[in-house]
């Protein structure tokens, strides 16, 4: 197996665990829709670890260089963030949703998490 499939298999499997955690939060969601907004938080996992995990050293690039470092700090930060903000608020948007009533964002949030999770193998799961 070369390089390039080891690494698209470990993007599959993240990619896989991350649609599974987004199944069960629409499950949830909609099984008590007035406390939707707390299961949508929890998706904040995904964003919150690798955050953390990068921090010190982005932290020491950043003391340690001055300008440069700052701007190697933007370089890795920002992207990732641009990135996932969109995906962040379009599950709160479906909480929001919920809790007014409307399931029409989230049936297409599942109709979306089935072609996903059909794609990666599992199509077995219903959102």
């Amino acid at each position: 197996m070369s390089l390039r499939q080891s690494f698209r298999r470990l993007i599959d499997w993240f990619d896989l665990r991350i649609a599974r955690h987004e199944v069960l939060v629409l499950r949830w969601a909609r099984a008590v829709p007035l406390l939707s907004m707390f299961t949508v938080g929890t998706l904040a996992i995904w964003i919150m670890v690798p955050a953390i995990l990068i921090s010190p050293v982005q932290w020491h690039i950043v003391e340690t260089q001055s300008k440069l470092g700052l701007l190697a700090f933007a370089a890795v930060v920002l992207p990732p963030f641009f990135a996932t903000v969109p995906w962040f608020w379009s599950w709160y948007l479906v909480g929001w949703g919920l809790m007014a009533g409307n399931t029409r964002r989230a049936d297409l949030k599942a109709e979306v998490l089935r072609q996903r999770l059909a794609r990666l193998g599992q199509p077995d799961v219903d959102p």
